[in-house]
């Protein structure tokens, strides 16, 4: 929070909701599981293709959530963000 990456949410407002109904997200006792995905990897480019396109907006999305838009992830959440 406080970038300018952050108005560019791509989950629609989902994360910050769990950042408020779930701060620190730690329960003691509790089993977590995560589930991530890997399909596509953020790059900017020239949307000519579905693949360009499909990789711009998940730049798009990962660059706010992690700082990195060339990360790998599930096309909205990057894995490095998915996994606690």
């Amino acid at each position: 929070e406080g970038t300018i990456w952050t108005q560019f949410d791509q989950t629609r407002g989902l994360l910050k909701f769990v950042n408020q109904q779930s701060p620190g997200a730690c329960i003691d006792g509790a089993q977590y599981v995560c589930v991530v995905g890997n399909a596509t990897r953020g790059n900017v480019g020239s949307p000519s293709s579905l693949e360009a396109l499909e990789s711009t907006v998940a730049f798009v999305s990962y660059l706010p959530l992690c700082g990195n838009g060339n990360s790998d992830g599930d096309g909205i959440v990057p894995i490095e963000t998915g996994l606690l």
